[in-house]
């Protein structure tokens, strides 16, 4: 149910802008670090309003203190999905080895780690933890794979009429 709630949510996290930015990705790569840099910017708004819409809205919707808990420990997520669009990228750039490799490994540790956690019969909770174990770890092969391919993480940009385009 938490999870469900949560989902409902993941279209303001996205902001919906994934193929948009691709596509200027590929065909403006000239000006790769200003796009990212307003990517990032424009999924981290996403990213607080859809955390503040779930927060607010499971208080005023959701009858049970341990399904608040639930759905505020899971909509942490939506700040770890900020370089999900990188796998569109990759994509985009016939580079699919490189994601499929990583999101190989991280459903295999996934899906190992919630298994012992099912033998062990572990309260629900820790399944919550571990969803949102997945998705930093996500988060962190997504970061690496952008700090591997673009020379300084640094020195992205934010162009605020792009960002207006986009939105």
């Amino acid at each position: 149910y938490s999870l469900s709630f949560v989902a409902l949510f993941s279209a303001f996290a996205t902001m919906g802008i994934n193929s948009i930015i691709v596509k200027d990705m590929v065909e403006k790569a000239y000006c790769l670090k200003e796009i990212i840099g307003s990517s990032i910017l424009i999924r981290s708004i996403g990213a607080i309003s859809a955390f503040l819409g779930v927060v607010i809205s499971s208080y005023f919707l959701v009858s049970g203190k341990n399904e608040r808990y639930f759905i505020s420990i899971l909509s942490i997520t939506y700040f770890f999905q900020l370089f999900s669009f990188l796998e569109c990228f990759y994509q985009a750039k016939m580079k699919n080895k490189v994601i499929s490799v990583a999101n190989i490994c991280i459903s295999f540790l996934s899906v190992s780690t919630k298994l012992v956690a099912l033998y062990l019969n572990s309260p629900l909770i820790i399944f919550v933890f571990l969803y949102v174990i997945d998705s930093i770890l996500q988060f962190i092969t997504f970061y690496y794979l952008l700090t591997r391919d673009i020379d300084k993480l640094r020195d992205l940009t934010v162009n605020i009429e792009y960002v207006k385009s986009i939105l």
